[in-house]
């Protein structure tokens, strides 16, 4: 399964009533949203206590209905939609900014190239990454005679197969920019662990990442006060 990332923009302060209470159409809604405080499952996590809301997107097609689960973390402000297809993500986007739009609003993430690196890097092994080149998608085997560090500085990550060590447990996924990939077997603990690792490094909300943002709150707009 794919988390794909988008960037989640906080508009205007709401409460669960307010977004239960969405109206809905014939062509798409959002049959299933709850709110969820989040707790920290690695060391340092900055965003402990923010509110994530979830739940799912509804897709009316002719012959069947899509539905395609969706997260929002309000406290790093990213948010993180599950399909194995981009285009069911673009539809997915396009309902939460129509459906929630006077409260967030979803735009394409496009990580620095630096955090990239710093997210690959994480990794307590990595083999081989595609990268875009001059050239185009290259692959790079990871040994003592590649640079790999001025290789993810000067060019754009296709993909990157990790492996993350937390708290003593080795945690493989697929990384591409701006998706995390996971195999079917995977725990849901695991995937909330490697969320936490990415939100911490790539948030622009993140403390690594300012040195004037104070740690959020754990009461976030207003829900769970």
């Amino acid at each position: 399964m794919y988390y794909y990332v988008c960037n989640l923009h906080i508009i205007n302060n709401f409460n669960f009533d307010q977004i239960k209470n969405l109206k809905q159409n014939n062509r798409y809604s959002i049959p299933k949203i709850n709110f969820e405080k989040i707790t920290s499952k690695i060391e340092d996590y900055e965003f402990d206590g923010q509110i994530e809301i979830n739940g799912s997107t509804l897709k009316h097609l002719k012959s069947n209905k899509k539905e395609t689960n969706f997260r929002l973390r309000t406290g790093s402000g990213l948010a993180f939609i599950e399909t194995d297809k981009e285009l069911e993500k673009i539809d997915a986007m396009t309902i939460l900014n129509s459906q929630m739009g006077a409260f967030v609003r979803l735009t394409d993430f496009v990580p620095h190239r630096d955090k990239v690196k710093e997210f690959v890097l994480s990794s307590k092994s990595l083999e081989d990454i595609k990268l875009f080149t001059g050239g185009g998608i290259q692959s790079f085997e990871v040994d003592d005679s590649v640079d790999i560090k001025n290789k993810l500085s000067e060019y754009s990550l296709i993909e990157a197969e990790l492996e993350f060590n937390i708290k003593e447990e080795e945690i493989n996924f697929y990384y591409y920019g701006d998706a995390l990939q996971f195999p079917l077997s995977i725990e849901k603990e695991q995937i909330e662990k490697i969320i936490q690792v990415f939100e911490v490094i790539m948030s622009n909300k993140s403390l690594k990442n300012s040195n004037n943002l104070k740690k959020p709150s754990k009461c976030v707009n207003h829900v769970f006060c």
